[in-house]
């Protein structure tokens, strides 16, 4: 009669559940438990092992095992396990095989169907590459459904009221939050997921495990191959602290033995201490998913339900800050390991298909199989899998770069595709060996059958002007105990020059020039600047014929702040380094920039696409980092996910490339010269629409980057500034005269800007104003020509309730000016907390226009200052004849235009 499979390929474990008459059970994986770890070992003879063999052969051998394979989806650089050097997709093919050859043994039989989940926040090129590791796999008909999707399934059934809303609240080796909507079928996504990639277990596992470290006076190793015995306690230790982070869900206090070369102790750790540890983080994911609620259309009040998945969840604390946000409705699965595998493989064909027609998207269901003649054909291969271990098909090359990743805009360029060799093949050329060079890609072993894989030339990159950078563990953005292991690899030392670029445009047909340039050489006196005006697919394109690719953003961000997570890449002083107000500099001219890891101008200068990013993207935002002179104030840690195609990003953007594999022997700039160059349709232009990518900011995060509380001097005055939680920003203001200003750099030339903001409190009458600030900085000069405060130069576009007028205000090196004033429209709410006035101006050039509550004001457009071409954004408040202006900002936002 058949059956269905559903596998849950977890960042941490992997399970499988099968389906038959409306029924699921849970199948076991390994001896221990049903769900296995998410493990994969190379043996010597190059036969790969996964879950519970895999794990205790990695106890001996560390150097062969894989964790973490799930998180390595979309990145372009190769993974190295053992001696086998292969892509995420082809491992876990490899894996799934092992998995479907597992239930077959027991089942004796290939499932009719196999239904594989993913995240639901993942971009449509990581489902495509999961759909690739499906068809390597040949387990026959294979489904791609969501988790959260799975998960209610499983779970709620149809004991839900058509349209009702649930949420799911993922925390296990990852962070995902969604909201699903009860359809007659089953749920649909409504809204945007939300997925926070390195927040987990394991992130949760290394900060205890420091924690007790600490504790016990010992120092971690940080990289260092230590002897056998050493490395075999620290990792008993970590396991001690893995267990202690899993019975603290259940008792207040747990004890961890401490047993190292020369140290015998132990560590007593209480659920108070371990959750403070991960509170912020805990902040983190209730932050992202109120977003993915009110993506939603909705509020958390609306929702029937949460349901907690992944080990994590069963933290006390994390049940404590949800129903905070949902009173009473926090549901936990009973077996929430195995709710997503026993869920997909509930998920009838039928309703598969239904899904695969509503739901769009990075959610869409998408069947990569097909017939029970496919399932057949699998079988046999999937048989000598069953003993454990499955030999890995040859492989081609793998993509060392995102070649041919997708944009729905028109490309306003050509893109040039060039493949890299591996590690092993590179040594392998050396030798004067290339039969590996030549296996078509994704072929599987013994199949002599046409292959449609094209082989493309391998290009070595010369090692000069690149820096080594070592492997190990860097930490990674603002989350605790958040910590990225890294293999080595090679980044440029200064970001590609005007002339570097110009040798491109003249040995390559088809490169398209930087916007600015008005020929195919660089800008006189910007010959060693870095390039500017490259386009984030041309600066792909231009690290691909070089034989190398952009950086990922950990290579990216490892490089900056080295392995002691420095906020700048000379320390944690911004004004120990003097970096021009604006513009660019010669690269390398200012050593000061130079990081631990020897590479220069990673902050200041300009910002620098950055490749794969460690957490997802909006729509087709792509990642830039680092900051331009002018702006550096988030140091290292300054992120913005931009339209890669507006064209005040492209003029303060440009990019150094990296490379796994170098030949020291190699000239420099050496362009492949088997380059495809695919040309754009003939009247076609690159979008430059509005993007949400800048500053969406409603304040649920206290570290999102404005000022956290008032700086001695205000507090001496009586001013308050801060977060106020959990969903807004306040400026206090007790006295009369006071003024407040608050900003954030977001400086780009064409910008839409959105504040909404009401008057919480007022104490004695009298007229004030409050409201949105704009091009604000530091480097415009006054007539004398001396650099100005940067409060001393902005626009503000404000109300002032007292006189019942708007007024556009200008303020430089003196007193502010009225420029503009006009009534409030009518419908101004001032008062209201859950109706906040919304104040908007659109920024174009030199011109300006005003909006109240979607009410043009004032002439349209205004022209402003050309001293004002771009700054900061942020907001003002003024007490003047009034006390006690008590000011909330609930939400502001900064689009490009």
């Amino acid at each position: 009669m058949g059956y269905q499979l559903g596998v849950d390929l977890g960042t941490t474990a992997v399970a499988a559940a099968v389906g038959r008459d409306g029924t699921t059970e849970v199948v076991n994986l390994g001896s221990r438990s049903a769900a296995v770890p998410a493990v994969v070992f190379a043996r010597h003879d190059g036969v790969l092992t996964f879950g519970e063999s895999a794990e205790a052969a990695g106890a001996s051998e560390p150097a062969r095992l894989q964790r973490g394979l799930k998180r390595r989806f979309g990145d372009p650089a190769p993974v190295v396990v053992g001696d086998t050097v292969s892509t995420p997709e082809q491992i876990t093919g490899a894996m799934l095989r092992w998995v479907v050859g597992r239930v077959m043994e027991r089942e004796g039989e290939a499932p009719r169907l196999t239904v594989v989940t993913h995240p639901a926040a993942w971009s449509r090129q990581r489902v495509d590459r999961l759909a690739e590791a499906a068809r390597l796999a040949e387990a026959g008909a294979v489904l791609l459904a969501t988790e959260p999707q799975a998960a209610a399934l499983h779970v709620f059934g149809a004991t839900l009221p058509e349209g009702a809303l649930v949420a799911t609240y993922d925390l296990g080796g990852s962070f995902e939050t969604a909201v699903l909507r009860r359809t007659a079928d089953g749920f649909e996504l409504a809204g945007r997921p939300e997925r926070v990639e390195h927040l987990g277990g394991d992130e949760f596992d290394e900060a205890l495990l420091f924690h007790v470290a600490t504790r016990a006076g010992v120092d971690l190793p940080e990289g260092v191959e230590q002897e056998p015995h050493v490395e075999a306690a620290f990792r008993g230790l970590r396991q001690q602290c893995v267990a202690a982070k899993e019975a603290l869900s259940s008792i207040e206090e747990a004890e961890v033995p401490v047993l190292l070369p020369g140290v015998d102790t132990s560590v007593t750790v209480t659920r108070a201490e371990f959750e403070l540890m991960i509170r912020p983080a805990l902040l983190e994911t209730v932050a992202a998913f109120r977003r993915a609620v009110r993506s939603a259309g909705a509020e958390p009040a609306d929702l029937v339900a949460v349901l907690l998945l992944g080990g994590c969840a069963r933290i006390p604390l994390v049940a404590t800050l949800l129903g905070a946000e949902v009173p009473n409705v926090v549901a936990r699965a009973g077996d929430a390991k195995y709710a997503v595998s026993r869920g997909a493989a509930r998920w009838s064909s039928e309703e598969a298909e239904r899904a695969a027609d509503v739901v769009r998207g990075p959610g869409a269901a998408v069947l990569v199989g097909a017939g029970a003649g496919a399932g057949a054909a699998g079988a046999g291969a999937l048989a000598d899998a069953t003993a454990g271990g499955a030999a890995l098909p040859p492989l081609a090359p793998p993509p060392m770069g995102q070649r041919t990743r997708k944009r729905r805009w028109p490309l306003a360029a050509a893109l040039l595709v060039v493949v890299l060799a591996p590690i092993g093949l590179w040594a392998a050329t050396r030798d004067g060996g290339s039969e590996s060079a030549s296996a078509p890609v994704g072929a599987p072993a013994g199949d002599d059958g046409p292959s449609t894989s094209t082989t493309l030339p391998v290009v070595i990159p010369s090692g000069v002007g690149m820096v080594a950078i070592p492997g190990g563990a860097y930490p990674m953005g603002v989350a605790p105990g958040r910590v990225s292991e890294l293999s080595p690899y090679h980044l440029d030392q200064f970001e590609v020059t005007g002339d570097q670029y110009a040798k491109f445009l003249q040995e390559v047909e088809g490169v398209e020039r930087p916007t600015g340039w008005d020929s195919r050489a660089a800008p006189v006196g910007l010959e060693n600047h870095p390039v500017v005006g490259v386009s984030w697919l041309w600066a792909d394109a231009y690290c691909s014929a070089l034989g190398k690719r952009l950086p990922t953003e950990e290579e990216w961000e490892a490089a900056a702040r080295g392995q002691d997570g420095r906020l700048y890449p000379w320390g944690a002083d911004p004004a120990a380094v003097a970096l021009p107000l604006s513009g660019t500099h010669a690269v390398g001219s200012i050593p000061g920039t130079r990081s631990p890891l020897g590479v220069d101008d990673l902050v200041g200068n300009v910002w620098e696409w950055v490749g794969q990013p460690y957490d997802p993207v909006e729509g087709e935002a792509v990642v830039r980092r680092g900051g331009r002179n002018g702006l550096v104030r988030d140091g290292a840690l300054d992120r913005q996910a931009v339209d890669p195609a507006n064209r005040s990003v492209l003029s303060e953007t440009g990019f150094r490339c990296s490379a796994e594999v170098v030949d020291p022997d190699a000239p420099p700039g050496q362009f492949s010269s088997d380059i495809q160059v695919e040309q754009q349709e003939p009247g076609t232009t690159a979008s430059t629409g509005p993007t949400s990518g800048l500053i969406d900011d409603s304040f649920e995060d206290d570290t999102s980057g404005w000022p956290r509380e008032p700086n001695a001097d205000q507090q001496a005055k009586g001013i308050v500034v801060g977060y106020h939680g959990p969903t807004a920003y306040h400026v206090d203001l007790t006295q009369p005269s006071q003024s407040q200003l608050v900003l954030r750099g977001v400086d780009y030339i064409d910008t839409r800007l959105t504040l909404d903001t009401f008057t919480l409190r007022l104490g004695q009458p009298g007229s004030y104003r409050y409201g949105l600030v704009f091009r604000a900085h530091a480097h415009d000069r006054n007539r004398m020509g001396v650099a100005s405060a940067r409060e001393e130069n902005y626009y503000a576009f404000v109300i002032d309730p007292g006189r019942g007028v708007w007024e556009l205000l200008h303020k430089d090196t003196l007193p502010f000016r009225t420029l503009e004033s006009g009534p409030l429209p009518p419908g101004t709410r001032i008062r209201e907390e859950a109706n906040p006035d919304r104040l908007m101006v659109d920024l174009q050039g030199n011109e300006l226009r005003m909006y109240i509550n979607d009410v043009p004001v004032g002439p349209a457009p205004y022209v402003m200052s050309a001293n004002h071409s771009d700054g900061d954004v942020g907001f003002y408040v003024e007490s003047m004849g009034a006390s006690g202006v008590h000011v909330h900002v609930d939400r502001i936002r900064a689009e490009a235009l």
